[in-house]
């Protein structure tokens, strides 16, 4: 017998609303679907109803593996949540369980609904779906109003997670969660976290065996390339191989393999062509962070192997930063891992405001006193230096400089096969000590460790600019820009293509990419002098003038003798062309 509908026709009124859903169901049908369903059905029938009974609940609908009820009580609904997620618990915990494999994840929300029929409609029923995508296993998500209408409860933990955005929701939710003992909570952890990665085996959707060898080669291609980044922990191929040729569900991939991270896709010929798609998820939010679909000619298929390969690399490392960050802002600091400290740090870097530029360099000492082996804040350390340095900001440059280069030893001390430290200490080499022979030894041994590292190829190129390898300079500058399009520190990147290009008097190209990291950052002192120089060198002093302006107010002190000091430029005829431009644009001799 199944619970009484309660609904009445055309009525508007608050509701309490619980979204709950199984765990893992396309994998567990992918392996048995008879089983799986009567196992959900006996699990519907002998809890989820006779708890919605008991609770007063409304079934608004029965999915396959979820549902959808109506309570009009917030007490209600929550006590609904927590007793089924305790028999679900407690029956796993038995030697012979029920209901083997399942768990569930509920999102409640208390909120306005149009009731029609035998349903439900109105925006907080996807409100509340939202929030239950967004539970862990065994999890109970809480919107901030269904808190409000419980007032103080006095006999359970809350967690508040802070304002999250949800998939299609054009407002951030005010988010809570309920809070177990039978489950590890979340604990300051001294040690650094990489976020994890696997790379599924890709589904081959026809009977063509040639798509199971690119599918296996742009794997091995991803996940070298990825791991060559150090940025990430990813998950060694024999580790997913089980998983081949199956249907899975991303949460339970990160469950067995301990990931957070998870790329999957499936290859198919169409006609002539070949389609490959690609999903990368959070796994344990269950969010899709990026799609992809790409066709090609199948005479084409390995030829363009290595150009996928890259453009997957460009897009999954900055997601994984950009989500990871986020998650690190919602946390309080003094939660903060050695990881997240430094995350924030970039994050401070990045906008070039001089007082969030010195208290990123906290966040950076404070990740080094957490985790001293962890070599990325090290070497985002000597980055940090090398801006300020370029930015006049440093009271002492001889000092600043001596700090730098301790640093980037210090660094290349943790992890040798490091491309960051490698390529920071390469840039130290020939920026701050114009040792250019030896900083191109160290590029060229971080783009053997990294060589799809965005940083080292841009870094290089600058290099190669100053010692006047101007063509060079520019397809280095370039294979960075392409690796990493929509990196945190763009601006630097379109900053030394500018150069690159002006240091080989292509001027009209200089100046576009020197515009273009303008628009990304009116605070980078580098691009500035690049474009009032430029404009010199175009003979257009009134375009030169807004830069050389805003120069001014960052580095007051900036003279054409200082720039002779400290110039960088190896190369004597580009220096002495430098200059002059920059005197023709302005700049004052002294």
């Amino acid at each position: 017998m199944g619970p009484v509908l309660k609904m009445v026709e055309n009525r508007r009124g608050a509701a309490s609303v619980v979204f709950a859903d199984m765990v893992g169901y396309s994998s567990l049908t992918a392996r048995n679907e008879s089983a799986t369903h009567t196992m959900w059905m006996d699990f519907v029938n002998t809890c989820l109803q006779p708890e919605a009974r008991k609770h007063g609940a409304t079934v608004v609908r029965m999915l396959g593996d979820g549902c959808l009820l109506s309570f009009d009580l917030p007490e209600e609904a929550l006590g609904w949540c927590m007793d089924v997620r305790s028999t679900l618990v407690s029956e796993r915990l038995t030697p012979v369980p029920k209901w083997p494999g399942l768990s569930m994840r509920f999102g409640a929300h208390t909120c306005e609904v149009i009731h029609e029929h035998d349903d439900i409609y109105g925006d907080g029923v996807n409100t509340t779906k939202r929030l239950q995508e967004r539970a862990q296993a065994d999890g109970i998500l809480l919107s901030d109003a269904l808190m409000e209408a419980l007032g103080e409860r006095q006999d359970m933990e809350f967690r508040f997670l802070g304002a999250l955005n949800y998939k299609n929701l054009e407002h951030a939710i005010p988010t809570h969660e309920v809070i177990f003992q039978d489950v590890s909570l979340p604990v300051r952890q001294e040690g650094t976290i990489l976020p994890s990665i696997a790379i599924m085996p890709f589904r081959n959707m026809t009977r063509n065996e040639e798509l199971d060898y690119f599918a296996e080669g742009l794997i091995d291609d991803m996940i070298q390339s990825l791991a060559g980044l150090k940025e990430l922990q990813v998950i060694a191929r024999g580790s997913t191989l089980p998983f081949a040729k199956q249907t899975v569900d991303a949460r339970d991939v990160a469950r067995i393999l301990s990931v957070r991270y998870v790329l999957q896709g499936s290859i198919r010929e169409v006609g002539e062509t070949i389609r490959l798609t690609l999903s990368f998820e959070d796994a344990q939010t269950g969010d899709t962070i990026f799609g992809e679909k790409c066709e090609f000619p199948h005479r084409e298929l390995f030829a363009v192997q290595d150009n996928i390969v890259r453009q997957i690399v460009a897009r999954v490392a900055p997601n994984v930063r950009a989500v990871e960050l986020e998650k690190a802002l919602r946390k309080p600091p003094d939660n903060f891992t050695a990881y997240q400290c430094m995350l924030r740090a970039l994050d401070l870097m990045k906008t070039l405001d001089r007082d969030d530029f010195m208290k990123a360099k906290e966040y950076l000492d404070r990740a080094i006193e957490l985790d001293p082996d962890f070599v990325l804040p090290v070497a985002w350390t000597v980055r940090w230096y090398c801006v300020n340095i370029g930015q006049g900001w440093c009271e002492d440059r001889e000092t600043a400089i001596e700090e730098a280069k301790e640093m980037a030893n210090k660094a290349i001390q943790i992890d040798r096969q490091s491309p960051l430290a490698l390529a920071a200490l390469g840039h130290v080499k020939s920026y701050l000590e114009q040792d250019y022979s030896t900083a191109l030894v160290y590029f060229d041994r971080a783009l053997q460790v990294g060589p799809s590292h965005a940083i080292t190829w841009v870094l290089s190129g600058a290099t190669l600019s100053y010692l006047g390898k101007c063509e060079e300079a520019v397809a280095h500058a370039k294979r960075g820009l392409e690796l990493s399009p929509n990196d945190i520190d763009v601006f630097q990147f379109y900053d030394f293509l500018s150069i690159a290009y002006y240091f080989s008097e292509d001027f009209e190209n200089a100046l576009t990419w020197g515009k273009l990291s303008y628009a990304e950052n009116q605070q980078y002192a580098s691009n500035l002098k690049a474009l009032v120089a430029i404009h010199g060198a175009m003979e257009n002093t009134d375009a030169a003038k807004e830069y050389l302006d805003k120069l001014l107010e960052i580095e007051p002190s900036f003279s054409i003798e200082k720039c002779k000091e400290t110039c960088p430029i190896e190369d004597p005829k580009i220096r002495e062309r430098y200059l002059k431009h920059l005197h023709a644009a302005g700049i004052p001799p002294r």
